[in-house]
């Protein structure tokens, strides 16, 4: 045990961070998954819809609770110097904006028409305050490099959320206990954090407020952006079509998400890393920890697209019933735009801590205008595909934007060869895996799980075959950024 323990620690920060990142996302997704496999075929299209317009609504309103304020503290108090004062700073502004928000939603909430008619508005407002102590704590703890802890506390607050919803639905609660669910995991999570938040609340300055505020400002943009871009779709679906198309479109988004696992695993742990790096003028590490966390990220994307892309009829009806079984073609579309998601994640959060907010700011603006614009102009005559085809194209324009912003202050050199040894073991599994379905019958899920099995090992076995020194990288998780003169 002493042992196994001594190696654990002799591994450098980054693939430490980045192993209970990734490994806590595997479970919650794959916690997740198995959940919504249930949840999706008790609740339908319709109940799932409108448990996802919730989320939706949380995601925009939340945008008046942050505007950029919590990346700015997170790249403050990384660089090492006044951390207790800037986080205090950053406490007392997220306190205000929380109060303003609140206050505007509860003399609003007649507004919310939808809400109020389901019961949800007090659950709304609830969430709001809950979630902002969370990712007030959360941001503390990210940005003083303790991102394992943050990350255990995300792995419970999913956990619990997903039992307790669970639990809800089979007792009869259906969006109530969603909801419900949601909000006691935060709950949770904040329990713990709170025992472990390593900084101080402490007298701060103008000074402080100002420096953030100003960082907070283009951050603002990245976040508006962002969220602009994850919910427009969804909004836009429930106001030209029914929940029912919100619910097939957020449930064949939900299970791209798990190509971005690795993505999102690598991009959040090398911020505050880059970020230090970047203070000490140490671009060399940055370039190099850059030039392999690429091609890591997509380890999943690609492969995900290749084998998605001949399941697409298959995989919705059969995992979550015959509701969904439309959402073939928007599958398709959304697993190409996280191929797209994950360099995005990738080389905004590296221009974000090389002090360029400015720039990731408006490469997702420019991204979330188009999407929105795409969505106004194909959702009507296309439905679930329209959506789709815009936000790819909006993931292929940020993707664009900021990788020309970021090679104007770094080299941006990919490793090539892994890149390229992926994409052909992608296509060796998707040749494979269109055989094993002209061959067999998948009329069942466990003929599905059994052929995606399959496909996975070829997979892995073809990236062998190509690489053994990356495929042995890939198996150990995160030994990418470990520096190699061959590199």
């Amino acid at each position: 045990m002493k042992k196994a323990i001594q190696r654990v620690l002799s591994i450098d920060p980054i693939r430490r961070q980045s192993l209970i990142s990734f490994n806590s996302q595997i479970i919650i997704t794959i916690l997740g998954f198995l959940s919504t496999l249930y949840i999706a075929r008790i609740i339908g299209s319709d109940g799932y819809g409108a448990y996802a317009l919730f989320i939706s609504y949380i995601g925009i309103i939340s945008l008046f609770t942050d505007t950029g304020i919590t990346s700015a503290v997170v790249k403050k108090v990384s660089e090492g110097k006044d951390e207790n004062q800037y986080y205090s700073a950053y406490i007392s502004c997220k306190i205000v904006l929380l109060i303003a928000v609140v206050t505007a939603l509860y003399l609003s909430r007649h507004l919310f028409v939808d809400l109020n008619e389901s019961g949800l508005m007090p659950w709304l407002i609830a969430a709001i305050v809950i979630i902002s102590f969370w990712g007030m704590l959360a941001a503390g703890m990210q940005a003083t490099g303790n991102y394992g802890l943050s990350e255990i506390s995300n792995l419970l607050n999913n956990t619990l959320r997903i039992i307790i919803q669970v639990i809800a639905v089979f007792m009869g609660f259906s969006v109530a206990g969603m909801v419900g669910g949601f909000v006691s995991g935060y709950l949770a999570g904040i329990v713990m954090l709170i025992r472990h938040i390593p900084l101080r609340l402490t007298s701060f300055s103008r000074g402080h407020v100002k420096t953030l505020l100003i960082f907070a400002f283009f951050a603002a943009g990245a976040v508006v952006g962002g969220v602009l871009l994850n919910n427009t779709d969804r909004i836009m679906l429930g106001y030209f079509f029914t929940t029912s198309e919100v619910g097939v479109y957020a449930i064949a988004f939900q299970l791209t998400m798990l190509s971005s696992l690795t993505a999102t695993a690598i991009g959040s742990t090398i911020y505050p890393r880059f970020s230090r790096s970047a203070a000490e003028g140490n671009t060399g590490a940055i370039e190099n920890g850059l030039k392999k966390a690429i091609p890591f990220a997509l380890t999943l994307a690609i492969p995900m697209a290749a084998g998605g892309a001949v399941l697409r009829s298959d995989l919705l009806p059969l995992l979550y019933g015959t509701d969904f079984a439309e959402g073939a073609a928007v599958l398709v579309f959304l697993l190409i735009f996280q191929i797209f998601n994950c360099v995005n994640m990738i080389l905004g959060n590296t221009l974000s801590a090389t002090d360029h907010i400015r720039e990731t700011a408006l490469s997702t603006l420019i991204g979330a205008a188009l999407n929105i614009a795409l969505n106004l102009l194909l959702i009507p005559p296309m439905g679930l595909a329209g959506a789709g085809i815009a936000t790819v194209m909006a993931g292929a324009v940020i993707l664009a934007a900021r990788y020309l912003c970021l090679r104007q202050h770094l080299r941006v050199n990919v490793n090539v060869p892994m890149l390229t040894h992926i994409i052909i073991a992608s296509a060796i599994m998707g040749i494979a895996i269109a055989i094993l379905t002209f061959a067999i019958d998948i009329g069942s899920i466990s003929t599905l799980f059994a052929v995606v099995a399959a496909g996975a090992a070829v997979y892995l076995g073809s990236l062998y075959r190509l690489n053994a020194e990356f495929a042995g990288e890939l198996l150990g998780i995160f030994g990418i950024l470990r520096g190699r003169k061959s590199d």
